[in-house]
């Protein structure tokens, strides 16, 4: 498992140092072509041996362009990759950084209806953060979260907290560790209430 991943991981790189030498912008450096139309998520699903649907570039291209809208499609068609790689392109757009020595702070909250799906959209989310070197990190808060994990998420929250509607409003940061937003947050893109 671990030899396939390391592949899917090369093959990426070459996808992506591919488009950086043709002008399509470095994976590293923010380029004029949005993350999520552009070489990171077309080398990731390449590195896959697969193609993005029509549907998942047009979420892309719309959560680049700062539009919420209603993703609706049947179970396993992408849905997870269409949303989190759109809210990678924004992000990007928005100067949030994919890599550096530390990962930013928490600007994604990411719904799922059931607790046993928590698990399942942060290992989504997780493999193309991993293999395309991504600094970001994900973590989950549900009721079955260990005391030790809500602790450390009360301290510094990942950049992907991934939860239920339920747990949602229990999740915010006790008054202690609240801080002044981030500058990409008070950009629009994640306003704290």
């Amino acid at each position: 498992m671990a030899a396939l991943s390391r592949a899917r991981k090369d093959r990426a790189d070459a996808v992506v140092a591919e488009a950086a030498s043709a002008g399509r912008g470095a994976a590293g450096a923010r380029s004029d072509i949005p993350l999520g139309t552009g070489p990171l998520a077309e080398a990731w699903f390449a590195a896959r041996g697969w193609q993005p649907f029509a549907f998942q570039r047009e979420v892309w291209a719309a959560m680049a362009a700062g539009q919420s809208g209603l993703l609706h499609a049947t179970t396993g068609s992408g849905k997870t990759y269409a949303v989190w790689f759109g809210a990678l392109a924004r992000a990007t757009l928005l100067g949030v950084p994919l890599r550096g020595a530390s990962a930013p702070p928490l600007g994604v909250l990411w719904l799922t209806p059931m607790r046993a799906l928590a698990a399942d959209s942060a290992r989504a989310m997780q493999a193309p953060i991993d293999e395309l070197g991504v600094a970001w990190s994900i973590g989950v808060r549900t009721g079955d979260t260990a005391p030790a994990e809500r602790a450390r998420q009360d301290r510094r929250f990942p950049t992907a907290l991934v939860t239920t509607p339920a747990r949602a409003g229990r999740s915010a940061p006790a008054p202690a560790t609240r801080r002044r937003p981030s500058a990409h947050a008070r950009t629009g893109a994640f306003r704290p209430r």
